[in-house]
């Protein structure tokens, strides 16, 4: 009797094993997924396209991230004749985005790309919109 309880505790433990390891399997596939997901998102919203953003077993923010595009302008529209610190700056576009019903999800590297840009001039005094026919005052320049 002894005997056959051994066998099939043999068994049962030999088929958890194999369980175990499918599931393992299937886990590494899911991320591999996963990631690859991620790498397409975010190259679409790199190009201004919103994406569902929707994964699995997590719950997706009721708030879209901002785009490139929403972030710059809400930058154009808080440098309107204005300088501001890079603090400031940021306080403001999270607002602006807020208002928008954006979340700030990815804010901080879409702003590090959008200040990148030509038309937006770091000064001692802060960032400056500028137009590109319209190079920064002498006055902004000097340190």
């Amino acid at each position: 009797m002894e005997e056959r309880l051994d066998s099939v505790v043999t068994s049962l433990q030999t088929e958890e094993e194999a369980l175990q390891g499918r599931k393992s399997t299937l886990r590494k596939q899911v991320d591999e997924i996963d990631f690859a997901l991620k790498q397409v998102r975010a190259a679409l919203t790199a190009l201004g396209v919103r994406t569902s953003g929707k994964s699995g077993g997590r719950r997706a923010s009721a708030k879209p991230s901002p785009d490139k595009i929403s972030v710059r302008e809400a930058v154009v529209g808080s440098l309107d004749g204005h300088t501001l610190t890079l603090e400031r700056l940021r306080g403001e576009v999270e607002r602006r985005l807020q208002e928008q019903g954006y979340s700030r999800m990815g804010l901080a590297l879409r702003l590090k790309e959008v200040l990148a840009e030509s038309e937006f001039v770091e000064t001692p005094t802060g960032y400056q919109f500028q137009h590109a026919s319209e190079p920064p005052s002498p006055s902004d320049l000097a340190g």
